[in-house]
């Protein structure tokens, strides 16, 4: 009798226990948890897009100095349009760049010899750039 008693107590306590441990009922998406997740997905897309932007007018393009084709100098000549000299094997070709075309200009017969350490600068420094850039910004105020 006494075994048959401390089973059933044994039995009832473990179904309290299990009561207590079982999953509390989780609230359906409500409209303001939506709102919430949906602004956070806006704000990281939102400085995703910034900081491409910023890295494009800054420069940082993802020109790669160890391929076939090298890009041995560029020049400016308008507001979006630049001339390049590319090298690809032994030929070297000035191609003319607009934001909708490449043109080839002209196949050089003599190679033109650039020295590249000079020609093909890293990145610059970001705090360097934002610094030079707040000290002109300094000079102009006064």
């Amino acid at each position: 009798m006494k075994t048959l008693i401390s089973i059933l107590l044994l039995a009832i306590t473990a179904q309290v226990s299990a009561a207590d441990k079982a999953p509390q009922f989780i609230e359906p998406a409500s409209l303001e948890n939506s709102l919430t997740m949906f602004w956070g997905l806006l704000i990281v897309l939102a400085f995703i897009f910034v900081t491409l932007f910023i890295l494009k007018k800054m420069g940082f393009t993802g020109y790669h100095l160890d391929g076939p084709i090298k890009v041995l100098h560029g020049v400016q000549v308008g507001q979006k349009e630049k001339i390049i000299l590319v090298e690809v094997g032994d030929e070297q070709i000035l191609v003319g760049v607009t934001p909708g075309e490449l043109t080839k200009l002209h196949k050089l017969k003599k190679k033109v010899d650039i020295d590249l350490s000079k020609s093909q600068k890293s990145p610059p420094n970001f705090k360097n750039l934002i610094s030079s850039m707040l000290d002109k910004n300094e000079t102009t105020k006064h």
